[in-house]
């Protein structure tokens, strides 16, 4: 079985002249990967397996 992943995690600040809630901004997404693989009589049988996920919050500086 073969496990993979990724994660990633973002910050920014935007203008001082917008509202307190969008002074900053955070964005984060993650990703995880499976992979099994067995050999049968009628050959190899593979799963495969890919979930990825995210959020962001903030300035409209980073896509929602």
């Amino acid at each position: 079985m073969r496990i993979g992943g990724r994660l990633r995690g973002e910050a920014q600040t935007g203008k001082r002249r917008i509202s307190a809630d969008e002074i900053a901004s955070f964005r984060n997404e993650g990703r995880l990967s499976l992979d099994a693989r067995t050999q049968t009589d009628y050959g190899p049988v593979r799963t495969f397996v890919r979930i990825r996920g995210g959020n962001a919050t903030g300035a409209s500086g980073l896509d929602r």
